[in-house]
C-alpha cells in the first residue's frame, strides 16, 4: 500500500479558537475546534461532539487481574462464542441511517454471528478491542468475514507508529490509552484490520514498516453518532433517550457500536449488569473509562435500576460475565462516545484498494466554518500509475459535500489549476469518516500530480476541517504544497499559515482528505461503463482493456459468478476476479 504526497487547500472569512479532539491517551477532557463566524460572531462546535476525554483505556479491575497468571507477553487468545439468536434486517436506507422510529424497532435484538471473545491482558488496549470487534461484528452482520479475527497489535502498532503523522505512545506502544478518534484516524488511511493468525495479540511480536499496512479488509465509513447528554439535568430525559433510541437503530442496521463507560461503577453479577449513577451533589458527568462493543438491546432486560438494557462484548475474556458478554443499563451515566465502525462489504483478503494518498495520521482537531465559498484541497503526487476510484474525507453531523478530482495540474501550487476528473456528491446524517465512490475511475500515470478538492456545507455554511500541529499527544508534519484553503478568491498553503477572520493561523495542518485506488497490477473496479444501473463484468473488461490499451478481450463468462452473494454480479465480484482476469491479459 502507498501513501500518497498529498496538498490540501482551504479558505474563508473565519476566526478559529480551540483546540483538539479528546485524547483518552492523555487522560484529560479537551474540546473539538470552536469556530467565531466573523460576519455575525456566531459561536458553533463543528465534528465530534465533546468526549468525555476520560477513558484510561481500560484497565482491568483488581479482581479479573488476579485471575491472569504466567507470562503476561504470551499470546493471548480465545475460542469462539456462539450466540443463537433470532437475526434481523435494518429497514435503513444504506447511506442514511437513523430513519427508523422507535415503534420500527424490536424491543430485543442481537446479531445472529458473533466473532470470539478476546482478552486485552494487562494492557491499556481497550479501545482497540473495541473498534476491531465493531467491524468484525459488522462484517459478520452482512454476511462476510466468518472465523475471521482482526489484530489489536497491528492496528495499535500502526496508530503509534505511522508513516510521517503519528500519536505518542505513553508509557509502552502496546500499553496506551487510546480512543475511538485514534481508531477512525488510523483505519481511514488502511492501518488496521490485518488478519490476526499472522499478527498476534503478543507483545513480544516483532513489526516491520510494511506491517502497518499488511491489512485484509477496509474501512468504509466511521459514523460518530454524538455522545450522550452531558448535563445531569438531561440523564433519563427526552434527549437522553433519544440518544438511545439512535443507538439501538446503529446497532441495528451495522451490528455493533464501539462505547465507552465507567467499569468501576455498579456491576451486580446476578444481573450480569453496570449501572452507574449520576451522583445527586454534582454536575459532572460520571467518567468513563473502559471501551467495549454494543451489540444489541432488551427493552426488558432487568437491571440495579429497572429494565432496559444494551448487550455489550467485554475484552476480559470468556470467563468473565455470560461467556464474555454482558449488560449496560439504558441509564448508565456514564455512557459516551459511540462510534460505530462499518467495513466494506467484501470477504477480507479481497480488499478494494491497495493504495492511499493522505498527509493525515491523527484524524482532524478543527474546523473552520464561514457563510463564504470556503473549500480545502490536497495535492498528491502518484509514485506509481494508480487508478483512483474512491475519495475519504471528515464530515460534521447533516452534512453535504461535493468531491472533484483534477489531474494534469499546470501549476501544483494553484489546486484548481487541472483538468476536472471526477465529481462526487453525498450529504450524511452523522458526522464522522466516510468515502465516495467516483462515478468513473481516474487513471493517474507514475509521477503525475493530482488534486481532491472538498467542499463540505453544514448549518447553512461551508466548512473545512484541519488536522492541526499542536495537538497534544500527537506528532504531526504539514509540508510546503500539500493542503490548500480557499478563502473563496484564492487559494493559501496551509504550511505557509492561512488568514482567517483577519488572523493568520500556523498551526491548522494538513487537511484530513483521502484518495483510494489501485495501484499493484491495476486490478481496477470498474465504472458503470454500460449505464446498465450497476458495475458489471463487462464494465471491469472495459476498464481493463482501456488499462492495457487491448481491444479484444471478450471471454469473461467462466467468472459469472456472484461471488459476495448479494444477488447480482456488480463491481465487488469483478474485484474478486480482476486479478485473475489479468493474469490471463499479460
Amino acid at each position: 500500500m502507498i501513501k500518497k504526497r498529498l496538498i490540501a487547500f482551504l479558505t474563508g472569512t473565519v476566526l478559529l479558537i480551540g483546540s483538539a479532539v479528546p485524547s483518552f491517551a492523555e487522560n484529560e477532557n479537551t474540546q473539538p475546534g470552536i469556530i467565531v463566524i466573523a460576519e455575525d460572531e456566531e459561536t458553533v462546535l463543528l465534528g465530534v461532539e465533546e468526549s468525555s476525554g476520560e477513558a484510561e483505556g481500560g484497565l482491568l479491575p483488581a479482581d479479573i487481574a488476579l485471575l491472569l497468571t504466567g507470562d503476561p507477553d504470551k499470546e493471548m487468545s480465545a475460542g469462539p462464542v456462539s450466540q443463537e439468536a433470532e437475526g434481523q434486517e435494518g429497514p435503513f436506507a444504506e447511506e442514511m441511517p437513523g430513519t427508523v422510529g422507535a415503534a420500527d424497532l424490536p424491543s430485543a435484538w442481537r446479531p445472529e454471528k458473533l466473532p470470539a471473545v478476546e482478552t486485552q491482558g494487562i494492557y491499556n488496549t481497550c479501545w482497540a478491542f473495541a473498534a476491531m470487534k465493531s467491524s468484525e461484528v459488522n462484517l459478520l452482520k452482512n454476511g462476510f468475514g466468518e472465523g475471521t479475527d482482526f489484530s489489536e497489535l497491528q492496528m495499535i502498532y500502526g496508530t503509534w507508529f505511522g508513516e510521517g503523522d503519528s500519536w505518542i505512545p505513553s508509557p509502552t506502544w502496546y500499553s496506551a490509552r487510546g480512543n475511538y478518534v485514534m481508531a477512525t484516524a488510523s483505519l481511514a488511511r488502511h492501518y488496521g484490520a490485518a488478519d490476526g493468525t499472522l499478527y498476534p495479540y503478543n507483545t513480544r511480536f516483532a513489526f516491520s514498516e510494511s506491517d502497518r499496512t499488511a491489512d485484509i479488509a477496509a474501512i468504509d465509513r466511521v459514523i460518530w453518532p454524538g455522545t450522550w447528554p452531558k448535563e445531569r439535568e438531561n440523564w433519563k430525559s427526552e434527549s437522553w433517550e433519544a440518544k438511545n433510541q439512535t443507538i439501538r437503530e446503529l446497532i441495528y442496521e451495522y451490528g455493533a457500536l464501539s462505547v465507552s463507560f465507567n467499569e468501576k461503577g455498579d456491576y451486580s453479577e446476578e444481573l450480569n449488569a453496570y449501572y452507574t449513577e449520576w451522583p445527586s451533589d454534582d454536575d459532572t458527568k460520571p467518567a468513563a473509562d473502559h471501551a467495549v462493543t454494543l451489540i444489541g438491546w432488551d427493552d426488558a432486560k432487568e437491571t440495579q435500576e429497572g429494565t432496559g438494557a444494551f448487550l455489550a462484548i467485554n475484552s476480559w475474556g470468556e470467563d468473565w460475565g455470560e461467556n464474555g458478554l454482558f449488560w449496560i443499563s439504558y441509564n448508565d451515566a456514564s455512557l459516551s462516545d459511540p462510534a460505530a465502525y462499518v467495513m466494506e462489504a467484501r470477504e477480507p483478503g479481497a480488499m478494494r484498494d491497495d493504495t492511499v494518498y493522505s498527509y493525515t495520521g491523527a484524524g482532524y482537531s478543527q474546523t473552520a466554518k464561514s457563510t463564504a465559498a470556503v473549500c480545502g484541497a490536497n495535492v498528491f503526487t502518484a509514485e506509481k500509475e494508480t487508478i483512483l476510484d474512491r475519495v475519504g474525507f471528515y464530515l460534521p453531523a447533516n452534512a453535504s459535500y461535493t468531491a472533484r478530482v483534477l489531474s494534469d495540474l499546470a501549476d501544483p501550487s494553484d489546486p484548481s489549476s487541472g483538468t476536472e476528473r471526477a465529481v462526487v456528491t453525498g450529504e450524511t446524517v452523522y458526522g464522522g469518516f466516510y468515502k465516495a465512490d467516483l462515478p468513473e475511475n481516474v487513471m493517474i500515470g507514475a509521477g503525475e500530480t493530482f488534486t481532491v478538492e472538498l467542499t463540505v456545507r453544514a448549518d447553512n455554511r461551508n466548512c473545512v476541517l484541519f488536522e492541526g500541529l499542536d495537538r497534544k499527544g500527537a506528532v504531526t508534519v504539514c509540508h510546503e504544497g500539500e493542503s490548500f484553503y480557499y478563502n473563496g478568491t484564492s487559494w493559501a498553503d496551509s504550511a505557509a499559515g492561512v488568514v482567517i477572520g483577519g488572523r493568520t493561523y500556523n498551526t491548522l495542518g494538513n487537511i484530513p482528505i483521502y484518495a483510494y485506488g489501485i495501484g499493484e497490477g491495476m486490478a481496477a473496479v470498474p465504472c458503470d461503463a454500460d449505464t446498465d444501473g450497476m458495475t458489471g463484468l463487462a464494465d471491469l473488461l472495459t476498464a481493463l482493456r482501456a488499462a492495457k490499451g487491448l481491444t479484444g478481450l471478450t471471454n469473461y463468462g467462466r467468472y459469472a459468478a456472484d461471488l459476495d452473494r448479494s444477488g447480482h454480479i456488480d463491481g465487488a465480484d469483478a474485484a474478486l476476479i480482476a486479478g485473475e482476469l489479468l493474469k490471463e491479459i499479460e
